[in-house]
């Protein structure tokens, strides 16, 4: 039987915590890459209100 080691997460083998480790690297990942789409949607936005001439610039 494998050596059981002490983790964030309890006790596991070698093998599970690197399971873990991965798993956790992709959900923050994920968590990233949802947070810059969330920023480029609003600076997406803002410029658009702005290339429409308001709230306050006038384009012509």
């Amino acid at each position: 039987m494998s050596r059981m080691i002490h983790c964030k997460y309890g006790y596991e083998t070698r093998e599970w915590i690197q399971a873990d480790a991965r798993l956790d690297k992709w959900i923050k990942d994920k968590k990233r890459l949802a947070n810059q789409q969330d920023a480029l949607e609003v600076h997406k936005s803002i410029n658009e209100s702005h290339d429409l001439g308001y709230p306050f610039f006038d384009h012509q």
